[in-house]
């Protein structure tokens, strides 16, 4: 129930956005530039604001996060070689392996952790935001590269650096983590302002995906749709053990490093896909699909590890 609990708001949310659209209460208009400010504004603030709230044990997250890390490098090879089978090209193979390995950590892995704690142990939720800080960052530099080479094919490195170099998630990962780690801690003012920009992220996001739907058959891409589900829900979560074990993770660390890697596919991945020029509808209906099944994995990964 703890589950449901989590993940049956963020489907009502989708549904909301897809009524909204459907009764033309949303207009196409008004879902572009609210995509933009959640890319733009609202997630670097969440992330800034997550990374820069309390003390973080930087030793400790190290092995969890390269675990996962590892796991999505793999990931990555496997569901780009999948993508060519099914024959997707361009931005379509970059949204596929993007929703293949890009999961909701924020959104569905913190509250399912603090679920599964009682939210009681502040030093257990601190030491996962530290491990998804890095894994977010790789999440980011991945789909850039991934976007930008399915759009400049033969373009140069150079090129992606900057495109690397300008993104605003990937910005907001190495300020929040310079902040955290040399500076002192925000005023209280600034710290609330990126509070409140952040809190919209989830929402926002989760509402565009709804409006992105309002157009688009899920069936006529069941077979795409469901194998990016079932690389991001099944075979990522076996890959992270894999490397856990390779890395003779345990305790907290494998337990936080479970569950964020069988979390969803991440609302970002259709925000990415959209700003970057790929299949919004596949982002899309990949999140709604893992997020349906979701709570299969993470109820196998809580009753092994917790």
């Amino acid at each position: 129930m703890e589950i449901l609990s989590i993940s049956l708001p963020i489907f009502l949310l989708v549904g909301l956005g897809w009524l909204l659209t459907r009764t033309r209460l949303f207009t196409e208009a008004f879902a572009d530039g609210a995509n933009r400010f959640v890319y733009r504004v609202s997630l670097p603030a969440l992330i800034i604001s997550s990374l820069t709230h309390g003390q973080l044990d930087l030793r400790a997250a190290g092995r969890p996060a390269l675990a996962m890390i590892l796991a999505v490098l793999v990931l990555v090879a496997l569901a780009s070689l999948l993508a060519a089978l099914l024959q997707c090209r361009g931005g379509r193979s970059a949204t596929f392996v993007q929703a293949a390995f890009r999961g909701n950590l924020a959104f569905v892995g913190i509250p399912v952790l603090a679920s599964a704690t009682g939210g009681k142990d502040p030093a257990f939720l601190a030491m996962a935001v530290l491990i998804f800080a890095p894994v977010m960052l790789v999440y980011n530099i991945v789909a850039v590269l991934l976007f930008h080479f399915a759009r400049h094919r033969g373009g140069s490195y150079w090129q992606a650096l900057s495109g690397l170099a300008s993104n605003p998630l990937i910005l907001a990962v190495l300020a929040g983590g310079a902040i955290a780690a040399w500076l002192p801690p925000l005023p209280e003012f600034l710290a609330q302002t990126l509070q409140l920009l952040g809190a919209p992220a989830a929402p926002l996001a989760l509402l565009c995906i709804g409006a992105a739907m309002a157009g688009v058959s899920f069936v006529a891409d069941l077979k795409t749709v469901t194998a990016a589900a079932l690389l991001k829900i099944a075979l990522c979560p076996l890959l992270t053990w894999l490397a856990a074990r390779a890395l003779g993770l345990e305790g907290d660390g494998l337990r936080i490093a479970m569950v964020l890697a069988a979390c969803p596919t991440a609302a970002a991945s259709y925000v990415f896909a959209r700003e970057l020029g790929g299949d919004a509808p596949l982002a899309s209906n990949a999140v709604v699909l893992s997020t349906l099944l979701s709570p299969v994995s993470l109820t196998v990964v809580l009753a092994l590890f917790f």
